[in-house]
């Protein structure tokens, strides 16, 4: 059970995190939230897709770790297996919340004091003396407002794609060495046909907006699906 503080240099002048990934500390998950702004490194090791958040019908952009829940196919042990780590894969025991009414909210950070990886005795520090951010948090709390600030954008992303009827869902199945199968509903990609045939004004605008290059980035990362299954088969 999570026991969440919200960040002080007061409260947490003491605490220290173990930087590491782990069954014991949310590792162990086969989807993963990310954003445009992150499809770049993304496409050399993780399909990506849509599908929709389950409570608000919203389209999130996800990549695919495993095939089951509670499989991660590139956590081994206490290491990551892939030299990019989506950014919410980042994040460790910290998160973002908003504070106040809807007219004056504010985002605040916290941290699970439950969290395995956070401790008084070894790992990093999060405040020096003088109460400032270590090194350590300078870079937790980068991570956490590139994730912020890319929301809009992925927003966007999506909206473009419904604007321009490009959502395509994919339904994956998938075999194993072992005989078994998997089949993967509500998922989403990039119609590539007809994306191609985007012309004129829309394709112009589609393209001004960044959102081309998202899209055969997306389309691009298909391919790792392969790489997935590979790595399954491994574990066999």
């Amino acid at each position: 059970m999570a026991r969440y503080e919200f960040l002080s240099n007061e409260t947490h002048s003491a605490v220290r995190v173990t930087d590491r990934f782990g069954d014991d500390c949310g590792s162990n998950v086969h989807m993963v939230p990310v954003s445009v702004a992150e499809l770049a490194p993304l496409v050399a090791n993780y399909p990506v897709f849509l599908s929709r958040d389950e409570e608000t019908g919203a389209f999130l952009m996800t990549a695919v770790l495993g095939f089951f829940e509670g499989e991660n196919l590139f956590l081994d042990g206490t290491k990551w297996d892939a030299p990019y780590q989506p950014l919410q894969a980042q994040v460790g025991p910290f998160s973002v919340v908003e504070t106040g009414d809807a007219a004056n909210g504010q985002l605040a950070i916290r941290i699970d004091m439950d969290d395995p990886r956070v401790t008084e005795e070894g790992g990093e520090a999060l405040f020096l003396a003088d109460g400032n951010q270590a090194d350590y948090m300078k870079r937790k709390t980068a991570v956490i407002s590139t994730i912020i600030k890319d929301l809009n954008a992925t927003d966007a992303f999506v909206a473009a794609c419904h604007e321009n009827d490009l959502l395509d869902p994919i339904q994956l199945q998938v075999s194993f060495k072992d005989k078994s199968t998997v089949r993967f509903d509500g998922l989403f990609s990039i119609d590539h046909e007809k994306l191609s045939a985007l012309s004129g004004d829309a394709l112009a605008k589609f393209h001004a907006a960044g959102h081309l290059r998202a899209a055969y980035y997306m389309t691009a990362s298909l391919g790792q699906v392969q790489n997935l299954i590979r790595r399954r088969n491994a574990r066999l």
